[in-house]
């Protein structure tokens, strides 16, 4: 059965997610940076490291929005632990 565009853009969601949740800033030599209200890496973190504006980063999970395989790249080094 093929995947609706949608369906993918959900996965991909929850993909980031996870590994957001999983990293910690000492893994990916940050700072702690105080209190965090949910586990692993902020979004806005997670940009910086891949090198994407935090806009972009987060409105990738939401339907509608489309990728470029080098930020996909980018994206996937960054979280790569």
């Amino acid at each position: 059965m093929e995947q609706t565009k949608n369906s993918r853009l959900t996965e991909l969601a929850q993909f980031l997610r996870g590994r957001r949740e999983r990293l910690t800033p000492e893994l990916v030599g940050l700072p702690e940076g105080g209190r965090r209200r949910t586990p692993g890496l902020r979004r806005e973190e997670v940009a910086s490291l891949a090198g994407v504006s935090v806009d972009w980063y987060t409105r990738l999970g939401h339907p509608g929005v489309d990728a470029g395989a080098g930020q996909h790249r980018a994206r996937a080094a960054a979280q790569r632990q």
